[in-house]
């Protein structure tokens, strides 16, 4: 997607202009910059899900 987009502006312009392609994506610069400057595409963190501090507390906070 983020490729397509960089090659579409640069068809375009004849540039690709990292900044504007970050505020269509709602990236950040240096991410459009790693996504555009790999080979294959990046894999997302994979998150945890642990449960929150305040899990014990929810039924008295909903009160």
């Amino acid at each position: 997607m983020l490729k397509d987009l960089a090659r579409e502006q640069e068809q375009n312009t004849g540039r690709v202009n990292i900044s504007e392609l970050s505020r269509e994506t709602g990236l950040d610069r240096k991410t459009v910059r790693r996504y555009l400057r790999s080979d294959h595409p990046l894999e997302t963190p994979h998150t945890r899900n642990k449960p929150s501090k305040l899990d014990p507390y929810k039924p008295y906070i909903q009160e």
